[in-house]
């Protein structure tokens, strides 16, 4: 008998992808989404009235948490409220009808983001750094761990993914950047030498399934790849496999944090991220080189 996965986030583009790598696996998929559809496997649920339909739950193994209102958008205070509700009222929701039908789902994978650590601080970071807590992502990602957390009354598995950059040519932040590079103009934020941590959507979609079949993970991961590189590097590689004859362009960090305020901190993040615990849970990368990773979402 096949197991049943749910994802929420349906329309998400690591919720896609994940979909169909577990359907090729042999999984029974299902998804939550905002939007009703007569698909016999996307089921509704609507934060504001605490409602889930509950035969998406029943008898569920394996539950994806990966919805959120993205973090991209502009930081005004009616989006940073989306922004926390849409991962910590969704997760406490979830809990909560769990619990009401007494159902433990063998697996809660949550999502999470390496801004956890604080975006004003620097160095290389393992899991078990104490996150710095005065800054509002940090704050955000600190609460959503804790909704996931609360799985542990309910006896499931809990992994909770603090996920670097993800690479895609339909999301992210490679669509906005390949977008200047039909111009020829590639952006720089600053001098370019901060870490530029990341990871292709592949590998995460294939990271959650490892999670998923081996049974002894559990708790906080990084989630980016081995090589190190700076934005600077990035740029470089995208100027290499795309237009050799982009002109960057240098913006100096003063003029984008007068335009983007608080927000301007996710830009010019000192952190690194370990991957020793992937590597220690046995996981390999399909696409662990930048160069590789822009050729695959450009061919």
């Amino acid at each position: 008998m096949k197991e049943k996965v749910l994802i929420t986030g349906a329309n998400g583009l690591i919720a896609k992808k994940l979909g169909l790598l577990l359907e090729k696996n042999n999984y029974q998929v299902c998804y939550l989404s905002t939007k009703k559809s007569n698909k016999k496997n996307i089921f509704y649920w609507n934060l504001a009235n605490d409602v889930i339909e509950m035969e998406a739950l029943s008898k569920t193994d394996h539950i994806i948490h990966l919805a959120g209102y993205n973090i991209s958008n502009i930081w005004t205070k009616k989006n940073k409220q989306k922004m926390f509700d849409s991962r910590i009222k969704s997760s406490q929701l979830i809990f909560e009808k769990c619990k009401e039908i007494k159902h433990t789902p063998k697996t809660y994978i949550s999502a999470s983001a390496m801004g956890y650590y604080g975006l004003e601080t620097d160095g290389l970071k393992k899991e078990n750094d104490i996150p710095q807590q005065e800054n509002w992502m940090s704050l955000l990602c600190e609460e959503w761990e804790k909704k996931a957390d609360q799985f542990k009354e309910l006896g499931s598995r809990i992994l909770k993914l603090r996920l670097s950059l993800i690479l895609d040519k339909n999301g992210g932040i490679l669509e906005k950047i390949l977008l200047g590079f039909y111009f020829r103009i590639g952006l720089v934020f600053g001098k370019g030498t901060q870490p530029f941590p990341w990871i292709h959507s592949s590998d995460v979609a294939k990271f959650i399934l490892h999670c998923i079949q081996n049974k002894e993970m559990n708790g906080p991961i990084n989630l980016s790849t081995q090589k190190q590189i700076t934005l600077n590097e990035f740029m470089l590689s995208m100027q290499r496999n795309i237009q050799k004859k982009t002109i960057l362009i240098y913006i100096p960090k003063w003029i984008i944090q007068i335009f983007m305020g608080e927000q301007a901190s996710m830009l010019f993040s000192n952190v690194k991220l370990s991957v020793s615990k992937m590597k220690e849970y046995g996981f390999t990368w399909d696409y662990g080189n930048i160069d590789q990773a822009i050729q695959k979402e450009i061919n």
